[in-house]
């Protein structure tokens, strides 16, 4: 069966994966250990976290949970990054 083509990553994706990296740096965590708290590949969590892939709400709520975060938090600052996300590009 064929599959559609990807969705561009967007920026509010990109700015929870900066979230999440800043996150990692400051804990001085492990990608390795952190994707094993959560219970994926390494190889998911990196595309996750370099915004190579888009990340399900499931996910988003166990990496969260598995750095300590608040989700509505890193929901709502991640929303305030991104204010212009919705807006049509200009012409």
């Amino acid at each position: 069966m064929p599959t559609s083509p990807a969705r561009p990553i967007g920026a509010l994706t990109l700015e929870i994966a900066s979230c999440i990296r800043g996150e990692l740096a400051r804990q001085q965590l492990a990608k390795t250990t952190l994707a094993d708290r959560v219970g994926i590949s390494r190889a998911q969590l990196n595309k996750i976290v370099n915004g190579k892939k888009a990340i399900d709400i499931e996910n988003l709520d166990r990496i969260v949970y598995a750095l300590r975060l608040d989700l509505e938090t890193v929901l709502r600052e991640a929303d305030e990054a991104t204010p212009r996300r919705h807006l049509p590009p200009a012409p």
